[in-house]
């Protein structure tokens, strides 16, 4: 927080301890302290999280990326690289800041993706963090909820990734306090069971995919095995579970049935 008031780096305030804060730096100095002490988000107040090696704009009204949302880019780039396509085609739903559409899109320079989100606010932003990395002509940004942008298009997308809201509304006390307070509800909350984004991803994407598409997701803890049996009744299947760094279940890739891997489910 400091180093940003200031414009310098953690080394640098690390070795020249003699700095000493201005009126003005002093006064909003203070104010982000008061913030902090309320739990007020750190990425909110310095507008900017990073995510895969990248600086990415946030702020109020938009979900703060979080480090195990960057396996799912990793996956994704892999079942893209083994798809071997010309110019893939991928949809990222609920897209927010816009880290996974960005970083796909600033990963492989071929790729075109389209982005959804019924937040404005949340668009907004992930425009700013497109044009950032050049990417803003490979992305196109639709508003509303989950798929109801896309308006019955003919396209078939090659992959799908979402990164849905899937914490019960039951267990909003399990959250940290500055989640609960600040971040966007509608991006972390998904009704009574936490299934609730997952029920309508699981229902509407095969319209919107071609036949051997992955639906890559992420998960809460804990959830895989639920999620599957949600899959399951919809004639999808897994065939990949990737860890976090944690070791917790938190990417899971479905397929629907008849096509792709074999996988113990």
């Amino acid at each position: 927080m400091l180093g940003s008031i200031l414009g310098r780096s953690r080394a640098y305030l690390l070795a020249h301890p003699e700095l000493h804060l201005d009126p003005a730096q002093s006064a909003r100095w203070m104010g982000w302290l008061q913030k902090r002490a309320g739990h007020y988000p750190i990425q909110y107040l310095l507008g900017n999280q990073e995510f895969y090696g990248r600086g990415f704009a946030v702020g109020p009204g938009v979900l703060i990326p979080r480090p195990e949302t960057e396996l799912l880019v990793d996956v994704c780039l892999e079942r893209l690289d083994a798809m071997d396509l010309p110019n893939p085609k991928v949809l990222d739903v609920g897209t927010g800041s816009g880290v996974i559409a960005v970083t796909l899109a600033a990963e492989r320079p071929r790729l075109r993706v389209t982005a959804t989100d019924i937040s404005r606010r949340a668009l907004a932003v992930a425009r700013r963090n497109a044009a950032r990395y050049g990417c803003e002509s490979r992305i196109e940004f639709l508003e509303g909820p989950n798929l109801t942008p896309l308006g019955g298009r003919a396209t078939r997308w090659d992959l799908v990734v979402s990164n849905p809201p899937y914490v019960p509304t039951a267990a909003r006390d399990r959250v940290d306090r500055s989640v609960a307070a600040y971040e966007p509800g509608a991006a972390v909350f998904a009704g009574p069971d936490g299934l609730e984004m997952y029920e309508a991803l699981l229902k509407g994407c095969p319209s919107v995919m071609t036949p051997s598409s992955p639906l890559v997701l992420e998960i809460d803890a804990g959830a895989r095995a639920r999620v599957c049996r949600l899959a399951r009744r919809r004639n999808w299947r897994a065939v990949e579970t990737r860890r976090d760094l944690a070791g917790i279940e938190r990417c899971l890739v479905l397929v629907r049935r008849n096509h792709g891997e074999v996988y113990d489910e």
